[in-house]
C-alpha cells in the first residue's frame, strides 16, 4: 500500500526496491507479515514519533487488517537529537553516519543533515530488515514471552537480525543496488514517480 506524499516528502524505497531486498530473506520470516505500507506521516507525527519505520503487528485499513512493516515518507528538513544520547541513541547514531548521513555536533543539539541516497541506505538496507526481525521475533514468541520482553531486547534483537541478513546480502554481492525506478511501471499501477525518492 503506498499513500501520496505531501510536499517536500518523498517515499525512499521504490516497491521494487523493497522486493528485491526482501526476495532474498527466508521464506519462513516473509511469512510473518502480509503488508507493506510505504506511510505520509504527518509533521505533528514526525515532531512527536519520529521514525524510519514501524513493525504493526496489526494494522487495520480499508480491506485489510493483519501485520504490516510501515515505512515512513521523509524530508530533508534536519534531524535535531540532544547531545545528551543514550546508549542505544549513541548507536544509531554511529548507524547514520555508516549510513551517510551528515552529522554536525553544535553545543547542545547534534544536527543530522540526510541526503535521499542517505536515508535510503537507511530505510532500504537496515529498516525494513529490522522491522522483518521484529516480526519474526513476535512470531517465534508466545504472548506471554513478548509481553515479558523488554523494549531492549525486542530493539536487540531486530537490530542483530538486520544487520546478519544485510552482512549477507552484501557477501552475495545483493545489495547496494540503484534505485530502481521505472517511472511507466509506477504509473500503470496509479502511483505517481514523484513521490519516490530518485537518488
Amino acid at each position: 500500500m503506498v499513500e501520496p506524499t505531501q510536499p517536500g516528502w518523498f517515499h525512499t524505497v521504490t516497491i521494487d526496491d523493497a522486493w528485491q531486498v526482501l526476495a532474498h530473506l527466508p521464506a519462513a520470516d516473509l511469512s510473518t507479515f502480509e503488508l507493506i505500507v510505504m506511510r505520509q506521516s504527518t509533521r505533528k507525527q514526525r515532531i512527536l514519533n519520529p521514525a524510519w519505520g514501524r513493525a504493526a503487528f496489526y494494522f487495520d485499513v480499508e480491506e485489510f487488517n493483519g501485520r504490516a512493516i510501515v515505512l515512513e515518507a521523509q524530508n530533508l528538513e534536519p534531524i535535531i537529537w540532544p547531545v545528551s544520547l543514550t546508549p542505544e541513541r549513541a548507536r544509531e547514531l554511529d548507524r547514520l553516519v555508516e549510513d551517510g548521513h551528515a552529522i554536525h555536533r553544535g553545543k547542545r543539539w547534534y544536527e543530522i543533515r540526510s541526503t535521499q541516497a542517505s536515508l535510503r541506505n537507511t530505510v532500504l538496507y537496515r529498516t525494513l530488515l529490522h522491522e522483518v526481525g521484529h516480526h519474526v521475533d513476535h512470531r517465534r514468541c508466545s504472548d506471554e514471552e513478548w509481553d515479558s520482553l523488554t523494549a531492549m531486547e525486542k530493539e536487540d534483537y531486530a537490530h542483530r537480525y538486520a544487520a546478519e541478513n544485510a552482512a549477507l546480502l552484501k557477501w552475495a554481492g545483493l545489495i547496494p543496488f540503484a534505485p530502481m525506478v521505472d517511472a511507466e511501471a509506477l504509473r500503470s499501477e496509479g502511483l505517481d514517480p514523484s513521490w519516490f525518492a530518485t537518488q
